[in-house]
């Protein structure tokens, strides 16, 4: 496709998004109010690329564009987690 992340690709996403929401599919009753905070730190961490996203991005082909999204939702996943565990 000669782009470095085409908008094509959306397997990316699709792998990130649970690693990134898994705190919240823990709770058993959870407001929707985290699922948009879930959303607005996933996308955050996904655009300013938080260490060691922006160097797995760099890796070749489809592996770099996936991995360095994941990354992003590592992040998201545990500051979710942190932020949930402390204001409950």
């Amino acid at each position: 496709m000669d782009k470095k992340d085409p908008g094509a690709i959306v397997a990316d996403e699709a792998f990130a998004v649970p690693v990134a929401l898994w705190p919240l599919a823990l709770l058993p009753s959870i407001s929707w109010i985290w699922w948009l905070v879930a959303f607005g730190f996933y996308r955050l961490f996904d655009i300013i690329k938080i260490w060691p996203a922006r160097q797995l991005e760099q890796l070749p082909g489809g592996v770099g564009i996936v991995i360095d999204d994941i990354a992003s939702a590592i992040w998201c996943s545990l500051v979710l987690f942190l932020l949930v565990t402390w204001l409950g």
